[in-house]
């Protein structure tokens, strides 16, 4: 039997993937998570390389230094090219963590797996951003470096959206190297469905920690110079998230707005509002939308999220990234009719956008399928 050499960073929805070809394939991983994450047979392999100093900042609650990334991710990708790899296995590896293990087993098929859009074009937005705000953006050109060296070496490479795949080609990579095609991460029983609504009173939801490029700036600010009184915002964060930036700080307003914290308990984050709002400057796909839609409650999103291509009327509403004036003009329009409309047109269409989704992993499969 064939064998795929996983090597994520990240878990995310690498087990999903993994339940889809443990059938067909011999499975290894090698990873930063415990084997219990991956839904391994007993026959199937498992390797832990653990980050020290992100298993440090977890027990220490602090932010990790640039260095100690770079460090966790040298000491990964070191151990992992001693990974004993046949010429015919096949060599799935995660963005920034895979670039030792390619340049070892250059003759295997080689598959780099891309959570946003290109590194250059991420940058780029960033700096941008981050200087509107009168901040300094510090990024890694080594593990930049790191990022181009495993596109060159990658037979293929996994993009998750329209716009990360035009990201890529922009970028002057060729389309045959490019696979569009999202895993769904496998859900916990959700035990929350929104059902129709009676009251006008409308609670937005955001989710995110990274509070730049996740656009929190905009959604505030729409939220404050907003017309519809009936609306209010539940943020998934802690207050002090706002607190660490005073343009955030300026847009907050705790009569209209209230920071719950970190959770896991998302059905009763969920149960909560009426509306998710995902204003990130961008994202690759953001697996929240399907979250929520799943539960039956419309989704606001910028159009710099990678599943907004999946958004129409029967979802919620797309707006231009980066405008909190676009998005007031949304809210502005929001109502407990409209609300109620789109609950029933999601409980009756999502199972198809899910199989719609779904449908394009068959692209990396037919390649699975050649080797």
């Amino acid at each position: 039997m064939k064998k795929i050499v996983f090597v994520p960073g990240v878990t995310f929805h690498i087990p999903k993937i993994i339940n889809s070809t443990k059938h067909l394939y011999h499975i290894k991983v090698l990873s930063t998570a415990g084997k219990s994450q991956f839904n391994l047979n007993k026959e199937n392999e498992h390797t832990l390389i653990p980050m020290f100093f992100k298993i440090l900042s977890r027990i220490f609650n602090y932010n990790n230094f640039a260095i100690e990334k770079i460090i966790d991710n040298l000491i990964f990708r070191y151990f992992s090219k001693f990974a004993k790899i046949k010429k015919d296995d096949i060599i799935y590896g995660c963005s920034s963590y895979a670039l030792n293990i390619f340049c070892k087993n250059k003759e295997n098929l080689k598959i780099l797996d891309v959570a946003n859009i290109h590194v250059d074009d991420s940058i780029s937005l960033l700096e941008k951003e981050y200087e509107k705000f009168g901040l300094k953006f510090k990024y890694s050109n080594y593990l930049r470096n790191i990022q181009i060296k495993e596109y060159n070496l990658a037979d293929k490479i996994i993009v998750p959206s329209s716009r990360s795949l035009k990201s890529f080609l922009n970028n002057n990579v060729a389309k045959d190297k490019l696979i569009k095609t999202f895993f769904i991460s496998n859900y916990k029983k959700i035990k929350f469905k929104k059902k129709f609504k009676e009251d006008n009173n409308i609670v937005l939801g955001y989710i995110g920690g990274n509070v730049i490029i996740k656009g929190l700036y905009y959604l505030l600010k729409a939220v404050k110079n907003n017309s519809n009184k009936n609306i209010s915002l539940n943020l998934c964060i802690p207050k002090r998230y706002i607190n660490l930036h005073h343009f955030l700080k300026k847009n907050y307003d705790d009569n209209l707005m209230s920071c719950k914290g970190f959770t896991n308990q998302m059905d009763e984050f969920y149960s909560k509002i009426d509306y998710l709002v995902v204003p990130s400057i961008s994202d690759g796909f953001a697996q929240v939308v399907l979250e929520s839609l799943e539960r039956n409650i419309p989704v606001i999103c910028s159009d710099a999220v990678g599943s907004s291509e999946y958004i129409n009327d029967n979802f919620g509403y797309i707006f231009k990234s980066q405008s909190a004036e676009n998005l007031t003009q949304i809210l502005n329009k929001i109502s407990l009719t409209d609300l109620n409309s789109k609950i029933k047109t999601i409980s009756n269409n999502f199972i198809t956008l899910k199989n719609k989704i779904e449908n394009e992993n068959k692209n990396l499969f037919q390649v699975l399928n050649k080797n």
